[in-house]
């Protein structure tokens, strides 16, 4: 517990300098101020994940962005993608292996492709997923999941779109 002594002369000259400068800067002085600028950037952020007491990642539309100093300072570790592309989960096993599901629009029909890191995003290698015949309707998913338990065993979830009467 810790016990503050306070000198109450010193406390009754501090309050009215404090109420001076108070006054002087919310009454109508407005000589020194000047006019505010700001710009205002909002990103949405869809994923995260903190992999050690240091190291994690974040997914933000179609960017994502890695740290080893717990958000002090992110690096981009977006692989390259169209404009059609975008990007429907994320997940890092470890510090350096992960895997982005993808799904691009091209000629009318939907593909989903599959990119893996091994040297934590600095290359991607992307592959193309058969999962749905030609314009089968489970392919328009409303969104998907992957996890994976080793480099070579994962799984993918599709949550197909719905009415609002089934949601």
């Amino acid at each position: 517990m810790m016990f503050v002594r306070m000198n109450l002369r010193s406390r009754s000259l501090t309050f009215p300098l404090i109420l001076i400068t108070i006054l002087i800067f919310t009454s109508g002085f407005r000589g020194l101020h000047a006019p505010l600028i700001q710009t205002q950037y909002t990103a949405k952020l869809d994923q995260f994940d903190l992999l050690t007491e240091n190291d994690g990642w974040i997914s933000m539309g179609k960017r994502i962005f890695w740290t080893q100093n717990t958000g002090q300072a992110w690096v981009e570790i977006t692989p390259a993608l169209s404009s059609e592309d975008s990007i429907l989960d994320v997940f890092f096993l470890d510090n350096d292996e992960g895997w982005i599901l993808s799904r691009s629009i091209q000629a009318g029909r939907l593909n989903y492709s599959l990119m893996h890191t091994t040297d934590r995003g600095s290359t991607w290698i992307e592959q193309d997923l058969s999962l749905f015949v030609s314009d089968d309707l489970a392919a328009r998913a409303e969104r998907a999941n992957m996890g994976w338990l080793d480099s070579k065993t994962g799984w993918i979830a599709f949550k197909h779109l719905t009415s609002a009467n089934f949601s």
